[in-house]
């Protein structure tokens, strides 16, 4: 498919081009004013290996960050020799293997590198409770009459609350005892790494590298989940317009249904 090009041949990636989408897309209030990300941090990642997305494509991606995001805030890993997965440093399938559950063992803990960018200096990781990894059903957030398959999602999403959020979301409950808070990252999988792919079910979120560090440093972890559909048979999330022309704005279904969720989780209510 054409849609793929971009993530092989960089040249084909006009900055330009993406600019004036951005800027008539903020103009026309279908995206958040990109001044938000002045003080973000980013981490990117691209292995030299990696056959389905060269590291030319994550260069220009650097790039465009780069007009909207300080410098300082931008960190970068392009030198571990790992093909196209999630990378830790003693889970999975060979560094340079590509294939099912696209986890690979480089003894390299990409997670919490890019954790402790985004955060800072963290207590190391810890042992998660695999029963604090909860499943919820994810289909009565999705806007609209459509069924979850329709815009590409799973019935049932997960999230992993550590222990110390749990007993607080509990005291939250009480009256006067509103004063425990605990971060919240949404973690996307990738193709074919959806709870409903054939072997996967929780793999993928159990060993991908982010409860040890969420255990350890009360971070919620919200694992939203996709589905396949004729438009999407490997389990995507919506990056080429599967679901409409408004996939990659606010109006996209996908977006809508994962902030509706984040939204649940920072008012303390249970998804």
């Amino acid at each position: 498919a054409e849609y793929m090009g971009c993530m092989v041949e960089p040249d084909l990636i006009s900055l330009d081009t993406l600019t004036v989408t951005i800027d008539a897309m903020e103009a026309a209030g279908t995206i958040d004013p990109t001044k938000y990300l002045g003080d973000d941090r980013v981490w990117l990642y691209s292995g030299l290996k990696d056959t389905v997305v060269k590291q030319g494509v994550v260069e220009k991606l650097q790039e465009q960050y780069a007009k909207y995001v300080p410098a300082e805030n931008t960190a970068t890993v392009f030198n571990v020799s790992s093909e196209h997965a999630y990378i830790t440093a003693n889970y999975g399938n060979p560094c340079d293997f590509l294939g099912t559950p696209y986890i690979n063992n480089c003894d390299y803990d990409a997670i919490g590198a890019m954790l402790e960018h985004i955060y800072g200096d963290l207590e190391p990781p810890v042992q998660p409770d695999l029963s604090s990894l909860m499943p919820f059903n994810q289909a009565e957030f999705i806007p609209g009459p459509f069924d979850a398959s329709e815009v590409g999602l799973a019935p049932l999403g997960y999230v992993y609350a550590p222990k110390a959020c749990l007993a607080s979301a509990t005291a939250a409950a009480a009256p006067g005892h509103n004063d425990s808070k605990c971060a919240l990252m949404i973690a996307m999988h990738g193709c074919e790494q959806s709870y409903l792919c054939d072997g996967i079910g929780t793999t993928v979120m159990e060993n991908s590298g982010y409860l040890p560090w969420a255990e350890a440093n009360n971070i919620v972890v919200l694992f939203p989940q996709t589905a396949a559909n004729v438009l999407n048979p490997k389990y995507c999330a919506d990056w080429w317009g599967y679901t409409g022309p408004d996939y990659a704005t606010n109006d996209g279904y996908q977006m809508q249904t994962v902030n509706d969720i984040q939204q649940a989780l920072i008012t303390g209510h249970s998804p």
